[in-house]
């Protein structure tokens, strides 16, 4: 459902911040029942932990977002643009996919808190009337 300005018109920013806070709602929502040891479990090679899952997500944002739209934006962790890439080889080397499971640092209050700095970023951003 759009959400309107004070005018009464349909704003996309409103819009995408609702969109944004419901799905990253939604993410932590499906996790709740989950332990921190649970979140570590990686089933296979091919699949990734849900901790890990959790972080690539703000991972993202922070990086390909934040870092590019919010002028003087401060990364939750620097070492985090490493440990969280997934597959984009022009920012760098990553973690071999195999292996996301054998991390038990950072811990998920960490990762959870990560969640929390960029998601209010975001929120602010999305506020403002993302670019």
């Amino acid at each position: 459902m759009p959400i309107e300005d004070a005018a009464g018109q349909q704003t996309n920013a409103g819009l995408m911040r609702m969109r944004f806070r419901e799905t990253r709602s939604a993410t932590e929502e499906l996790c709740r029942s989950l332990t921190a040891e649970d979140m570590m479990v990686q089933s296979c090679p091919e699949a990734s932990p849900t901790k890990w899952h959790l972080a690539h997500t703000s991972w993202f944002f922070e990086t390909f977002i934040l870092r590019e739209f919010v002028p003087g934006y401060r990364p939750f962790d620097d070492r985090f643009l490493w440990l969280f890439n997934s597959y984009y080889k022009s920012l760098g080397e990553m973690p071999e996919k195999k292996l996301r499971a054998s991390f038990s640092r950072p811990g998920l209050d960490e990762i959870l808190a990560f969640r929390r700095h960029v998601n209010e970023a975001m929120d602010r951003l999305l506020a403002a009337g993302a670019p």
